[in-house]
């Protein structure tokens, strides 16, 4: 009886393992199909900015982007999300100007400034001996340039995986103009922990890419904004 149960459980596990495999080759068949089709950078032309407009974030943390890239300030909105105190130092909705000013001024945010000194690694350490993150309630943005995200989640869903559309967008407020287009796909698979994929993925291109992974602001946006 025993051995017919350990059989059993066997060949189910066989069946559930043979299954997976059949879902993550037909999904990295999908992905490398979409990769091919269109994902890459797209630089049109180079703009010179200080700051912009970043519509794809709620700014959980959103200020780090001014200590880890050259750019001076960076706009926000946010009129949907519960703003909990827990997650999101500035807890209500609306616009916001995040700026990058000389401590020496006394115009830093009280708690950015506290939570940045929890942060003793480089270059926090460098940044905060001689700035600090000014805050300012604005009504609307102001830069005249802004970076968005159009997100197609489960563009293919199927019983074993899905395959997600990224498209990151930087334009002028102003006119619509575009100025670059960054565009990647991602497979994740439907098991518990499973495996998830991009368009830069071994699986994908063949070729083994350095472990350092670059910053978004290293792959897109300092490509664009000078």
């Amino acid at each position: 009886m025993k051995i017919k149960f350990a059989r059993t459980q066997l060949l189910l596990f066989l069946i559930i393992t043979c299954s997976t495999c059949s879902s993550e080759s037909e999904g990295l068949i999908n992905l490398k199909r979409l990769c091919k089709k269109d994902a890459g950078l797209t630089v049109n032309n180079t703009v010179e900015a200080k700051g912009f407009y970043d519509d794809t974030t709620q700014c959980h943390h959103c200020w780090h982007e001014l200590i880890n890239t050259p750019f001076e300030y960076v706009e926000y909105c946010d009129f949907e999300s519960e703003r909990h105190p827990l997650f999101f130092i500035l807890k209500d909705n609306g616009c916001y100007r995040l700026s990058k000013v000389k401590r020496a001024s006394s115009q830093c945010h009280a708690e950015i400034d506290k939570e940045l000194e929890t942060i003793i690694i480089e270059p926090f350490s460098s940044f905060n001996k001689e700035y600090c993150i000014k805050v300012e309630s604005i009504e609307k943005p102001s830069s005249g340039l802004g970076l968005f995200l159009n997100y197609d989640e489960g563009m293919i869903s199927k019983k074993g995986y899905d395959i997600s559309r990224y498209e990151y967008t930087i334009k002028s407020l102003n006119d619509n103009k575009q100025y670059g287009k960054l565009i990647n796909y991602s497979l994740v698979m439907k098991t518990v922990g499973g495996a998830g994929y991009s368009c830069s993925s071994f699986a994908v291109t063949g070729k083994r890419v350095q472990i350092y992974k670059p910053s978004f602001y290293k792959s897109f946006i300092g490509k664009v904004i000078k």
